[in-house]
């Protein structure tokens, strides 16, 4: 589940050690991580499900999820960014 949270918070590319990052884990052992994904490839549409069900368990029936998505073709890295002073 750690994990899962690193890879919807991480700020870096969606990579192993990119998540571990983003939950304080850079310091710890990365062994177990970099094994769950050792073989074939996880199936992250039941990993997204699950953290769906997890999230809309602790939201009452009148809260609202909010979600902002940044589908601009820009290049966003680099020295300079486009649009940006």
């Amino acid at each position: 589940m750690e994990l899962a949270h690193g890879l919807l918070t991480c700020t870096r590319r969606a990579t192993v050690s990119g998540m571990l990052i983003a939950v304080g884990r850079q310091f710890m052992d990365w062994t177990a991580a970099y094994q769950i994904f050792w073989g074939s490839r996880m199936n992250t549409e039941k990993l997204f499900e699950v953290a769906l069900q997890v999230c809309l368990e602790q939201l009452s029936i009148k809260q609202i999820i909010v979600a902002h998505m940044d589908d601009t073709i820009i290049r966003k890295v680099g020295k300079t960014i486009a649009g940006t002073t």
